[in-house]
């Protein structure tokens, strides 16, 4: 924007404003311009400390708020004393302005804090009568206090904040819901007591508070086995109303976690599993996630029915969910043995469906199902050639590859099927098919030699010679030596059975699932990862002690945020209000001078070539209209068009004049006329003279018009600084003859 910092006195004047609103623009313009005008800036201390005082609750706080904001080095010692009457006042506004006050003063000095006692204050504040006044005190201290793992608490505060719990709004709750899920109880019975006071906040409509509540129940039962389990299935009700809603992004935030879930206790919503059809108008995220809570909720007796369903969305247009349904009918398979054949019956149709992604996704999913039960290859012996010549995607390829080298020995086309690939391995750029194909043929070989022999060694020469992928290069040479040196262990290495005994490795719970299980109820979940991969490392810490305890990470639930440092109804503009003040930009966002001309270049130029574009097109009445507004407020839109020509011109003379200059000090006067032209173009260029002609261009259309008034202005403006008319059309015309068109 344009940098208003000249009127820093006009605005230090107008803070005697009596009006709410004036006022408000006018502590937002010092607290902005402050770190610019440190000296002028301290004319507003003395209004400021004054306003404090006043009658008025609103102005106490907004002089407060912009106080504690101010950018100056010298403001700490000014804050405890206003800060101290803040945390006293009679007005809730104030009082909670004030908290967050306390936190701004730590940011600017920790030790000036410390120093004070407005932390033990803090924590008197906590049974304060209003409880937008309590959440920020608690938000407030958890920060304060990161480095000592956030606000102590105890069970006197616990149950006061609980009791209490249902005068906050709905983000509040979640701060205090995020603060009782930290607190370890002294007793089972102290567990259930807490429990029963908290049984009505699953029953809420707001799905962060819901969710907070669940991560409380789970984390108080965590050392009572059969509580914790009976705690999911309680879960299960107020989980599935909330994907109901209706609103598509609060579904998607629940299923994330309820597939996480279901990783721990799938039979808990076994019984659910047609509230996880997909709809026709839901986005692709849901259905995706959907799909793979189906998968890990399915029993041997909904097995068919639910294949029955997903076998509905290989016609979706969105190719990813046509390929997830395929995967998901696949791993019920390998889930649920019981149902394997099925499952084999459905992925052969599925492989006569004429859509190339689906019957791709259809070979993968029968790869795995092949690791799991070897014995059914024999259903699908029959058609491999023919995939072999309608398949094209490379991870399907790769799986038709890896069954001809595991069952070769059951197919009897297999080393012809192998032949054309092996014939035009050059022409193949998949490097995974590369490598399983030499894979393949190598464990064909040991068991079909004679037919393979000659190929094996076409295929090995091949790969061996040519270098444009170095792990198909050296896998091919590594097989070469072992043939070479022993074919017995050869045989032993590279056709060992990759046949799957128990769970596939995705399959088996992980060290990450538990940490993610840590960071309920919040974006942990959405995004599938703990914390530390996604959150800064300078900030994990603060991180932690929010997750834990403060409202602010309660984003998991769409809500990032929830309970931070707004303002109460008094004045709900205020509500956007950082809990800290900014400290001053650093030095890599602190524009130089020349920076602030530079931007301040295209922003006029972007703004005379608008005008001129606009003056160009519009013919008739619309162009008398527009040339209209540059006489509105006494022609003042037109005395800016001719303040800027001025200031361009006189930009653009001193470049020349400096480049002519340099010039002749640095060739002694003997430069080439054509380097020296183009050294001076280059200079004006630089110094905005496609500003200046775009400028006096459209002056040229106002002297064009047949509006007195604006040609008299025009041509007083031009003789009052010394130019003329000629030189304007000068410009403009040199502007024209680089436009095409231009004429």
């Amino acid at each position: 924007g344009i940098d208003v910092s000249k009127l820093f006195s006009e605005m230090i004047m107008a803070t005697s404003s009596k009006d709410h609103v004036i006022k408000k623009m006018v502590y937002l313009y010092i607290c902005n311009y402050a770190a610019t005008n440190p000296d002028l800036s301290l004319l507003a201390i003395n209004t400021l400390q004054k306003d404090c005082r006043d009658d008025d609750p609103m102005t106490r706080g907004l002089a407060l708020r912009s106080f504690t904001s101010l950018r100056l080095p010298n403001i700490v010692e000014y804050l405890p004393g206003v800060i101290q009457a803040g945390l006293r006042d009679q007005s809730p506004y104030v009082r909670k302005t004030a908290v967050l006050s306390c936190l701004k003063m730590h940011n600017y000095s920790a030790d000036a804090l410390a120093s004070s006692d407005m932390v033990n204050q803090l924590y008197t504040m906590l049974r304060d009568r209003d409880p937008q006044v309590v959440t920020n005190c608690i938000n407030a201290l958890n920060e304060i206090l990161a480095a000592e793992g956030g606000m102590a608490i105890n069970k006197p505060i616990i149950h006061h904040l609980l009791n209490r719990i249902k005068e906050f709004n709905e983000w509040s709750q979640c701060v205090v819901l995020e603060l009782v899920a930290r607190y370890k109880p002294e007793s089972p019975q102290e567990t259930f007591d807490i429990m029963n006071l908290l049984e009505e906040r699953l029953r809420h409509s707001n799905s962060a508070v819901v969710l907070a509540a669940t991560k409380v129940f789970l984390e108080l039962t965590q050392d009572m086995p059969q509580v914790h389990a009976q705690v999911y299935a309680r879960l299960k009700a107020p989980m599935m109303t909330l994907i109901a809603g209706g609103v598509f992004e609060q579904g998607f935030i629940c299923l994330k976690h309820i597939a996480l879930l279901t990783t721990r206790v799938p039979d808990v919503f076994a019984a659910e599993y047609k509230h996880f059809y997909c709809k026709y108008n839901e986005p692709s995220c849901v259905k995706l996630l959907k799909l793979d809570i189906l998968t890990a909720v399915a029993t041997q007796a909904t097995v068919p029915e639910i294949v029955d369903e997903i076998a509905e969305y290989i016609t979706e247009p969105d190719a990813n969910v046509a390929r997830a349904a395929v995967a998901a009918i696949g791993k019920l398979g390998v889930r649920v043995p019981e149902c394997g054949g099925g499952v084999v019956e459905q992925l052969l149709k599925l492989l006569e469906v004429d859509i190339d992604h689906v019957s791709a996704e259809a070979i993968i999913a029968m790869k795995n199902l092949l690791r799991k039960f070897p014995d059914r290859i024999e259903r699908f012996i029959g058609g491999i050639g023919t995939f072999f010549r309608n398949i094209d995607e490379p991870d399907a390829k790769v799986a038709l590859l890896w069954m001809v080298g595991e069952y070769g020995h059951v197919i009897p086309e297999a080393p012809y099927l192998l032949e054309p690939l092996i014939d035009n391995f050059a022409e193949e750029t998949s490097q995974a098919v590369r490598l399983e194909l030499l894979a393949a043929t190598v464990r064909l070989f040991f068991r079909r030699p004679a037919e393979l022999q000659q190929m094996l060694g076409r295929l090995l020469d091949a790969a061996i010679a040519d270098a444009s992928f170095t792990d198909v290069h050296d896998r091919a040479m590594l097989y070469y030596r072992l043939l070479q040196l022993d074919l017995g262990a050869a045989e032993r290495i590279l056709c060992r059975s990759e046949h799957v005994s128990g769970q596939f490795v995705e399959e088996v719970p992980s060290e990450l699932q538990d940490r993610i299980f840590e960071e309920f109820n919040s974006l942990a979940v959405i995004y599938g990862e703990p914390s530390e991969r996604f959150v800064k490392p300078e900030l994990l810490q603060v991180r932690r002690v929010a997750t834990n305890g403060n409202g602010a990470s309660n984003g998991a639930a769409g809500h990032a945020g929830a309970g931070g440092g707004s303002d109460d109804d008094e004045s709900d503009e205020e509500s956007d209000e950082e809990p800290t003040a900014a400290p001053p930009p650093p030095p890599a966002f602190a524009k130089s001078s020349e920076e602030k001309r530079t931007a301040q270049q295209a922003h006029d130029e972007h703004c005379a070539s608008l005008l001129v574009t606009l003056l160009h097109q519009l013919t008739g009445e619309r162009r008398r209209r527009l040339l209209g507004k540059l006489a509105e407020g006494d022609c003042e839109k037109l005395e800016r068009l001719l303040r800027l020509h001025f200031s361009y011109t006189e930009r653009v003379e001193l470049a020349a004049e400096a480049a002519l200059a340099v010039s002749e000090v640095g060739r002694g006067g003997e430069e080439d006329e054509d380097e020296l032209d183009d050294a001076v173009y280059l200079a004006r260029t630089g110094a905005g003279l496609r500003t200046l002609q775009l400028v006096d261009t459209a002056l040229c259309y106002v002297a064009g018009s047949r509006a007195k008034p604006l040609l008299g202005r025009l041509l007083h403006g031009l003789y009052e600084g010394g130019a003329s008319l000629h030189s304007v059309w000068g410009n403009a015309d040199e502007h024209l003859k680089t436009c095409d068109g231009g004429d």
